[in-house]
């Protein structure tokens, strides 16, 4: 199971929020974040925390997404989390991006 979140400018909260998801008890499960366009610190943040690395996640395309990704990264540890960087293109665009390179469906 996937779970797709937007974080647009949300510094202060993602991490807690993240930590959250990431709690979730289901046998497998990913939490997939999608940074729609933040200007603050939401991906510094969650880079630090989480230890975020570049990673080669394609994209299929099947669904419409406005915008692409334009980074996708995912926790050096083997915490279940995948965020995603794009410009921001509203809620309709973001949630298509993470439903699209969600790897667990």
């Amino acid at each position: 199971m996937s779970i797709v979140a937007a974080a647009h400018d949300e510094e202060p909260t993602v991490v807690e929020s993240v930590r959250a998801m990431l709690a979730l008890r289901h046998p497998r499960h990913e939490v997939v974040v999608v940074d729609d366009g933040s200007r603050d610190g939401t991906f510094r943040r969650l880079a630090e925390v989480f230890d975020l690395r570049p990673v080669e996640r394609v994209q299929p395309g099947g669904i419409r997404t406005g915008k692409p990704a334009t980074a996708v990264h995912a926790s050096a540890d083997s915490v279940p989390l995948v965020v995603v960087r794009k410009e921001n293109s509203g809620r309709a665009a973001f949630l298509n991006v993470g439903i699209d390179l969600a790897s667990i469906r």
